[in-house]
């Protein structure tokens, strides 16, 4: 029999010469057959292949099949049939079991260049034959022929908004070729079983024609304005070339041969990854190929599928902005561990299956490595030395099973490379190169006659009974009570939902740990019988241990009490870092002189409005604490802690100070209230002991790590999102700082963030319509007053809590996070200082601060057309989707200061009927707050979200604020679009705002201080090294008023 099998298989896979019959109904003639006849030539010594192995080895077992599979996403489950390429562990991907070296040298190539051709690849995975390079010229005729897509589908396209995101733009057009699906009309008439692969091979050679066309008008109806594609098909080139050429970048040789790789390359990769086994679980069904592969590009859109390369490019683009210019093997193999050390891993590295480095990833390095230009990259050299050191540092980590580059650490760097730098398009070429296997495998599956996917699922009750769990570890675990304890709020109940989250891979003694850390007594009950089923030796208990107690020395499963738990690695790594890492940076010290004097301005700014006034000074008036805080731009003498919400208060009042945006909003320098209130009141009490005092430079060093952790916490973690306010690392950052201070230990620090976490956090409600009001000021004082209040009951020995975070039940990730654990996206250092924003043009929230700008440039504008804010019908705000969430507000009534300055519909109908915006313009008796045209434009002007926006705004490398506004004039005139990516107050504007900086602290202070003073304090504030070694409370009582 197995003779008979290597035979069958043998005729149906390199089969020798090529036959040269050719079929009556070839349309692309020439002297060999082409796809569809040496298909049907194939197909049926594979189908005798197929019966023979299911008739005499069907009752066969593929593997086992285990609990952790079911539980695990079926990971490594031996069970669905991929004709075209197999993925061995220890040997990288194999097509027809060639490599792809092999398929590189066997395959044909294009007219120019050297590299094998995609429409090749599909040839030989699905019919196991090498074609001839005419059959492949033939094929790639026949494809350019195919390619158009119908008119509908064009309009479709074109209609499309361009803050739609270009995977959904492309899943969707495949869909809509369905329209015209040779199976779906054939199989409507009726149609022979045996047939079903003819039609459905007519409609995937149509898709894979079109797939090029229609990314490459995603692309330029996305990125390029719209209109006519670039370039057109040339039926002489192949399908690869003709993707460039309609791209427009045909003219470029290396990225026409890269493209054919990148096809290639990624085209097949076995049959269980999400987007080629969606491709075949929906055509399973008999959905004709456009509907089932629009599902699987669907699945290839999602972050754990199709977004890695992405990733890798942002990930290596803030490693070169974090390492020096000139780095060295050490900076390199610094900058991993400190990702590591983060939590986080290193994108671009290790493999679900691989256990090898990954041959996709050898052929773009070769690819690259003949080319100067590339070499010459200085992100590819990155990409080059990462893949030199990191596999060492990875093995040491010890983390990883696969320690080596996979192809997406050169791929997204190489379409940077060649100018495709829009992250969110890479998936969309993924996308066009995944439909070589997925269609190959859908025409077998058809001439196979493959029945309907239809695995068995199994509740987890279900493999409780199948696996015999333990009946008392069971109903820990399942929402029913035992028996004789009906309660559902029992201590049983309580334990059984806190470890049902724990059940995958889950054994009997690992269920008692954990359930012991939840309720004690509950494994005291059923502790002897869980001991019994695990073959542990049995221990006698008394009566008395067998009931309910929260006496440890009865708890038959005692655990040790929360104060020798480890901590959380969230504190420990805060604590860490504001106890040992050296600050080192140039830039970040430069920074943080130029936020310091421009948040201090700030909080002079604000003493000229009552409502800031009327809520600071001391508690008890006339309260005045020897050597207290003094609070700037009065005669306040206060303790450190009211002190805090003093100068934190005067900081945010106006939403004036600098701003970090990422998945969670906030101000960095609003921890300046409980720094410096802290060091102020150090200083005086160490100067009245003889002592001296701590120098500015120690307060800019406190910002700087202020920043950089609630920066961190931010990137990644949005606390927004479950509606807490993000003062809550306000009060993190500003503990931690102050907890080193004062003197506090690593450990001391440590239980003291512990503390801040614990704490009841604010709710974003006073931020947000219908009740937002004047608390949104004061948050972030009241924050830094609780930071500080906290260090000190630590200081005078109060302990902490470990576990604040990971705590099941109690914790925070638990309460307030819905169950996830922070996310980390890199090490703790200076990047935050020195990549913040400064609100430097206007005292507006800092999302809105572009849209303003256009504004601007639209009223000069309308100047010079002779027209005002009274011509204009409507005005579009093309955004991000942070925007839209925090401040837009079109329609929401505005009662008070803090709904205006938060709203930007309002901040721009202002800029455009008055040509300024102004803290002046916030107050309810302002001109513009009364002004009928300022809200009639307001409730006219509306906000859309552009995703690439919203990637850029997230991109580590970008962090661009973008906005674009559109005006309809009463008369039908549409103006131009105004876009502004930044504000003048980001990184990449940080000189040009430099001076505006300073003229805004200028500003602030000219009120207050007479012109000598002030410019005392600006020639102080310019000299760095004179200001850093200044003592603390000697400048700040240059800020002092009677």
């Amino acid at each position: 029999m197995a003779a008979t099998l290597r035979r069958l298989a043998q005729s149906s896979v390199f089969s020798g010469a090529p036959n040269r019959c050719v079929s009556a109904g070839r349309r692309y003639l020439s002297s060999q057959p082409d796809l569809k006849t040496t298909l049907k030539e194939v197909i049926p010594a594979k189908r005798e292949y197929l019966k023979k192995i299911k008739t005499e080895y069907g009752q066969k077992s593929l593997g086992e099949v285990k609990v952790e599979n079911a539980i695990g996403g079926m990971r490594g489950i031996k069970g669905m049939i991929w004709e075209g390429s197999v993925l061995d562990a220890n040997e990288g991907i194999r097509f027809h079991g060639k490599t792809i070296k092999e398929c590189q040298e066997f395959l044909p190539k294009g007219l120019t260049g050297e590299e094998m051709l995609p429409e090749a690849m599909f040839w030989f995975l699905l019919t196991g034959k090498v074609p001839s390079t005419e059959q492949v010229r033939e094929f790639s005729k026949e494809l350019a022929e195919k390619s158009a897509l119908p008119t509908f589908v064009e309009k479709m396209m074109d209609n499309f908004p361009t803050t739609l995101h270009p995977m959904t733009q492309f899943a969707i057009a495949v869909s809509a070729l369905n329209h015209d699906s040779v199976f779906a009309k054939a199989y409507e008439k009726g149609l022979n079983k045996a047939d079903y692969w003819e039609p459905t091979f007519d409609d995937c050679i149509s898709l894979l024609a079109k797939l090029p066309t229609i990314a490459a008008k995603v692309y330029h109806n996305t990125y390029q304005g719209g209109g006519q594609l670039p370039g057109a098909v040339d039926p002489k080139q192949d399908w690869a070339y003709n993707y460039a050429a309609m791209l427009g970048k045909a003219d470029n040789t290396g990225f026409v041969d890269f493209l054919r790789l990148y096809l290639a390359l990624h085209g097949d990769h076995e049959g269980g990854n999400v987007s080629a086994h969606t491709t075949h679980l929906v055509g399973s069904a008999l959905s004709d190929a456009f509907l089932s592969y629009s599902a699987g590009v669907q699945g290839l859109a999602g972050p754990l599928h199709g977004l890695a390369a992405q990733e890798v490019l942002r990930w290596i683009l803030a490693m070169k902005e974090n390492i020096p210019a000139s780095y060295t093997e050490k900076d390199v193999s610094d900058y991993l561990w400190k990702t590591l050390k983060s939590g986080q891993v290193v994108p671009g590295y290790g493999h679900a299956v691989l256990r090898k480095p990954d041959p996709r990833f050898e052929a773009l390095m070769d690819f690259a490595a003949k080319r100067p230009e590339i070499v010459a990259d200085p992100v590819f050299q990155l990409v080059q030395k990462n893949s030199q050191i990191a596999p060492q540092v990875l093995t040491e980590h010890g983390k990883t099973k696969n320690p080596y580059p996979n192809v997406d650490s050169a791929s997204g760097v190489l379409m940077h490379h060649y100018g495709i730098k829009e992250t969110l398009y890479y998936t969309v070429g993924f996308s066009v190169s995944r439909g070589i296997g997925p269609l190959a495998q859908l025409i077998w599956d058809r001439a196979l006659g493959l029945p309907i996917e239809r695995p068995k699922s199994l509740s987890l009750e279900a493999i409780e009974k199948l696996v015999n769990l333990p009946k008392v570890l069971a109903y820990t675990y399942r929402l029913l009570d035992p028996p004789s304890s009906p309660n559902s709020q029992s201590p049983m109940f309580v334990a059984r939902r806190a470890l049902t989250r724990r059940l995958p891979g889950l054994t009997s003694n690992s269920a008692l740990v954990s359930a012991s850390r939840c309720c004690p007594a509950v494994l005291g009950r059923a502790g002897g019988f869980l001991r019994n089923s695990t073959n542990s030796p049995r221990q006698t208990s008394t009566p008395a241990a067998a009931a309910f107690s929260t006496r440890a020395a009865l708890m038959s499963s005692h655990t040790p009490t929360a104060a020798s738990h480890e901590a959380d690695k969230v504190l420990t790594d805060i604590a860490d870092y504001v106890h040992s890492y050296k600050i080192d940076s140039d830039l970040a010290y430069d920074t943080a002189r130029l936020v310091f004097l421009d948040t201090l301005g700030c909080g002079m700014e604000a003493m000229n409005f009552k409502e800031c006034t009327k809520l600071l000074g001391p508690v008890v008036d006339g309260t005045v604490v020897p050597n207290g805080t003094r609070v700037p731009g009065t005669d306040y003498q206060l303790d450190p802690i009211r002190g805090a919400f003093n100068i934190g208060t005067q900081i945010r009042w106006l939403d004036y100070n600098d701003c970090w945006l990422a998945a969670e909003w906030g101000h960095p320098s609003d921890n300046l209230g409980g720094i410096l209130a802290v060091a102020d009141w150090l200083s005086r009490t160490y100067k009245a002991e003889g002592k001296s005092a701590l120098k500015i430079k120690d307060v800019l060093t406190g910002m700087i790590q202020a920043h950089e952790i609630q920066g961190c916490l931010a990137l990644l973690n949005s606390f927004n999102k479950v509606g807490l306010d993000h003062v809550v690392l306000v009060k993190v950052a500003t503990t931690a700082v102050v907890s080193r201070l004062l003197g506090l230990t690593r450990d001391q620090t440590v239980a003291a963030v512990s503390q801040a976490w614990v704490d009841g956090q604010s709710l974003r409600t006073y931020r947000h319509s219908p009740n937002t009001m004047s608390r949104k000021s004061w948050a972030a004082g009241d924050a830094c007053s609780r930071a500080v209040n906290l260090a000190l009951m630590v200081k005078k020995g109060e302990t902490g809590i470990p576990t604040v975070l990971s705590a099941p039940v109690w914790g925070f990730y638990d309460v307030l996070f819905k169950g996830k654990e922070f996310e980390f996206q890199r090490p703790y250092g200076t990047y935050v200082m020195e990549n913040v924003l400064f609100k430097v043009s206007y005292p507006a929230e800092f999302h809105s601060q572009t849209a303003i700008e256009a504004a601007k440039k639209i009223y000069a504008t309308l100047q010079k057309m002779g027209k005002s804010a009274e011509d204009i019908e409507n005005v579009v705000i093309r955004t991000h989707e942070a925007c839209i969430r925090i401040i837009d507000k079109q329609h929401k009534p505005l009662t008070n200061f803090a709904d205006r300055d938060h709203c930007v519909q309002y901040m721009v109908s202002v800029m455009l009927c008055y040509n300024r915006l102004e803290t002046t313009d916030y107050p309810d008796d302002s001109e513009a707050a009364q002004s009928p045209l300022v809200e009639s434009l307001r409730r006219r002007i509306s906000c859309v979200e552009d995703t690439q926006y919203t990637a850029d705004y997230h991109d580590p490398a970008l962090r661009t604020i973008p906005n674009a506004l559109t005006v309809t004039l009463k008369d039908g005139t549409v103006l131009e679009e105004v876009a502004v990516d930044a504000p003048l107050g980001h990184r990449i504007r940080r000189e040009e705002a430099k001076p505006v900086i300073l003229e805004k602290y200028r500003r602030h202070l000219a009120p207050h201080f007479s012109e000598s003073h002030v410019k005392s304090l600006i020639e102080l504030g310019n000299d760095a090294a004179k200001l850093s070694e200044m003592d603390v409370d000697t400048y700040v009582d240059m800020y002092i008023k009677k």
